[in-house]
């Protein structure tokens, strides 16, 4: 049975529930921080709009799915909304 925290409602780290995500998280690109997250251990800022995103645990191997969402703050005319995967690895995107 995976490991439930009934009273603050969240999977173990090591849990395996079928059908749930594996990893989550929000994160802010001004702060380089994360929000909240499940299973997320770091962000690394790569170089001008390059981010590596790390697994506390990592995958089981590199056939995951990655589903990501940006919006943008604020009225700069020349910000973009792009989001490009170069690899993924088991710890890491």
């Amino acid at each position: 049975m995976a490991d439930f925290n009934k009273s603050q409602g969240t999977w173990g780290r090591d849990a395996n529930v079928s059908g749930t995500s594996k990893a989550w998280f929000s994160w802010s690109h001004s702060g380089n921080a994360f929000n909240r997250s499940y299973n997320m251990s770091s962000a690394t800022d790569n170089g001008t709009g390059q981010f590596t995103f790390a697994f506390t645990v990592a995958m089981a191997d590199t056939n995951y799915c990655v589903v990501l969402g940006s919006s943008r703050n604020g009225s700069s005319g020349n910000a973009a909304n792009s989001i490009d995967f170069h690899s993924l690895a088991t710890g890491n995107f």
